[in-house]
């Protein structure tokens, strides 16, 4: 058993091993370095959506279209052009572009949960800087029979200081992509304030150092 102050569980990510400390804010995960790239953008996707009463499949699909001169055949406006004008502006300067062809969409949840983090509860533990742990072996193997592929590995995290938090991770995955702003909003921030759905699914996030060994 490695000593440490908290023992919880975790499913690796691929490039993950055990025997090695991780640093949550600075060892990312390859899903998180993509949110963190199409951030910006994703972030002015989202406030387009909100001004032009889109959905968020909607608005992404109008960011698709913007290299090539469409506007996803919604009705332009004023709203588009200054949406289209921030677009390019970014893009010019980041090189950075969203396209759901490539699923970019599977990223806009994280930006929105963590805008969400930033304006109601800024104390809170941030997705983007934390690992995703389970209090039990048994949430975690569920989770690993659910959302990875058959030879997912479960093992014991064992944290060295840091902070932590619950949530239930069900407003999260429950959210529907055709939803609009405020309905993605209230999901998260039902996530954020710690409420839980009908048939709970509790993530704890912890954000500092930590090991893993296997169970």
């Amino acid at each position: 058993m490695i000593d440490g102050c908290e023992l919880l569980y975790r499913v690796m990510d691929d490039e993950e091993r055990t025997g090695v400390v991780y640093d949550s804010r600075k060892d990312l995960s390859a899903r998180k370095r993509a949110v963190l790239k199409y951030f910006d953008q994703i972030d002015l996707t989202c406030r387009y959506a909100e001004r032009a009463g889109l959905s968020i499949e909607q608005a992404l699909h109008c960011a698709s279209c913007i290299v090539g001169g469409g506007d996803g055949g919604f009705d332009g406006g004023c709203i588009y052009e200054e949406f289209r004008g921030a677009y390019l502006r970014n893009y010019e300067e980041s090189g950075v572009l969203l396209n759901e062809s490539f699923h970019h969409g599977q990223y806009f949840w994280e930006v929105i949960w963590e805008l969400v983090r930033r304006r109601e509860v800024p104390r809170a533990v941030s997705r983007l800087s934390s690992c995703f742990l389970f209090a039990d072996l048994s949430s975690a193997e569920a989770f690993a029979r659910e959302y990875r592929s058959r030879d997912a590995r479960v093992v014991r995290c064992i944290t060295h200081g840091g902070r932590l938090m619950s949530y239930d991770m069900n407003w999260l995955t429950s959210a529907p992509f055709d939803a609009d702003m405020p309905i993605a909003q209230s999901f998260a921030l039902k996530y954020w304030r710690g409420l839980y759905s009908a048939e709970p699914c509790v993530e704890v996030l912890f954000e500092g150092l930590y090991e893993y060994e296997f169970i």
